[in-house]
Order: structure tokens, then C-alpha cells, then sequence
């Protein structure tokens, strides 16, 4: 079975499990995404084209408005369709909420998001001090030496 197969059938069985969980009807989740019931009912199959005899790929578009409706991570919809995210494109948590778009599904306003800002750049350097190992574990710290700094 070809890389390109599988992934569509994995992408496929996501769709089908997160659109029943989410109680959609495939005629409910493609009026939502723009798409018919029977494009839906495709993708879950990993429908072969009759043009390539392989499966078509949703257009990223699909998939990233497939996860919206589906309240899942964009990131984890592209990813199972192969189009994953460009190097380098995620450099601090601010990316990567904007990316998987969490803000807009909370419908947060720009007040909010400013609001959050300040949170995020907090978590950039806590990460940034953890990947320096400036940092250490609980684990690595000896109970004595905690009472002798006291």
C-alpha cells in the first residue's frame, strides 16, 4: 500500500470518528465545510479517482476547515493529509495558537488576545530557559539542598 494510501485512509477514519463524536450526519459536516455529503462520504472511504486510481487529497483549504467544524487542531488534520506545517513557521506559543487557530474557534476578541499575550511570551521563556537547561527538574533538586538555601 502506497505512503499517500495510507494517509488518506487514516485521514479518512479521523473524519468519520470526530464527525460522529461531534454528532454530525456527513450531509450536516459537508454544509458546514462547503462541501456535499458524498465529497465527505469520499474522504472517509479514501475514495480511489477514477482519473489516478489513488485517492484524492482534500485541498488544505478542506482540511483545515474540516478540523474547524470538527473542533480538532488543524496542525493534527494536516498532518494526516500530508501537509504538516513549513519548517520554521512555529517559533514561539503565539505561533503556534495562531496557527491551529484555537483563538478564533474560542471567538477571542483582539482585547482578549492582548490580554493573553503577555502569557504566551511567559511560556516562550520558560521554554527558552528549559531548552538551555537553566532550568532544573524537582527530581534533580536534593531536599537538603532546598533547606540549606532557606
Amino acid at each position: 500500500m502506497s505512503d499517500l494510501l495510507t494517509t488518506l485512509i487514516e485521514f479518512g477514519q479521523w473524519v468519520r470518528k470526530w464527525r460522529e463524536v461531534s454528532g454530525y450526519s456527513q450531509e450536516a459536516l459537508g454544509g458546514i465545510v462547503g462541501v456535499t455529503k458524498g465529497y465527505i462520504s469520499n474522504i472517509e472511504r479514501a475514495e480511489k479517482s477514477s482519473y489516478t486510481g489513488l485517492p484524492s487529497r482534500p485541498d488544505i483549504d478542506i482540511v483545515d476547515k474540516l478540523a474547524t467544524a470538527l473542533k480538532r487542531p488543524i496542525i493534527e488534520a494536516r498532518n494526516l493529509t500530508g501537509y504538516g506545517l513549513p519548517v520554521g513557521i512555529v517559533r514561539t506559543v503565539e505561533d503556534a495558537v495562531n496557527i491551529t487557530q484555537l483563538l478564533d474557534r474560542e471567538g477571542l476578541s483582539e482585547e482578549d488576545r492582548a490580554k493573553l499575550r503577555p502569557l504566551l511570551e511567559s511560556a516562550d521563556r520558560m521554554i527558552e530557559l528549559l531548552k538551555d537547561r537553566r532550568i532544573v527538574e524537582i527530581k534533580d533538586v536534593k531536599p537538603d539542598a532546598v533547606k540549606d538555601n532557606h
